[in-house]
């Protein structure tokens, strides 16, 4: 299977009062953050922008071209040569519409996957969850569903994993729309996956969040 991740990073984060792209998780900015934890399972991984791109784009640049600590390699088990190609599996897609809410950055997105069988499609608030949910969610995927989301106790949450077979009815929506929209639609096949992360409910949506988070 040919799998995507679709990393949402082109909002405002006016709840947050700070730029969350660029707050630091564990001494490293959420954006890597979520690339060193995404990067063993996916070796393509899209990282959609909006506003202050430039921002993301350098903070990228100068992180996935910098030479690592020896800790930072040990801590997201990943060898030197990992590191290294990191810079070659890393993309940019600007969402010019960001200011029209996350479904525009979501469609956007989907428009550089149609290769891709599954896209894993991540928030950018979420630096937090472990390393190994991600090798567990992907087990998850099934032909007999198109639409996968974890749960814990009963509770639905985020990440998603997206089939090809959605994004035409997700790509034909106004860009004003919501998955939770999507998610009513007869054409979705879900599975909600029980599991033992309690990361999966939370954001760090406002300072208090990130406080309590970290």
């Amino acid at each position: 299977m040919n799998i995507a991740a679709l990393v949402i990073s082109a909002g405002f984060s006016r709840r947050m009062q700070s730029f969350k792209p660029l707050l630091t998780y564990e001494g490293v900015p959420f954006i890597i953050s979520i690339i060193l934890k995404l990067y063993p399972y996916l070796r393509k991984i899209y990282i959609v922008t909006g506003y202050r791109r430039e921002d993301i784009e350098e903070t990228l640049h100068l992180w996935l071209n910098r030479q690592p600590e020896p800790t930072l390699l040990q801590a997201h088990h990943l060898l030197e040569s990992d590191w290294n190609s990191l810079k070659d599996h890393v993309h940019c897609i600007y969402n010019a519409e960001y200011d029209q809410g996350m479904f525009s950055s979501l469609q956007k997105g989907l428009s550089y996957c149609h290769d891709n069988d599954w896209v894993l499609y991540h928030f950018i608030d979420q630096p937090h969850i472990p390393r190994s949910f991600y090798g567990l969610f992907l087990q998850q995927i099934s032909p007999d569903y198109n639409w996968i989301q974890p749960c814990y106790q009963n509770k639905k949450a985020h990440p998603l994993l997206l089939h090809r077979s959605l994004f035409p009815l997700i790509m034909q929506e106004k860009n004003t729309s919501s998955l939770q929209a999507i998610s009513q639609h007869s054409l979705v096949k879900k599975k909600l996956w029980e599991c033992q992360y309690q990361q999966v409910l939370q954001d760090f949506d406002s300072p208090l969040d990130y406080q309590s988070g970290e």
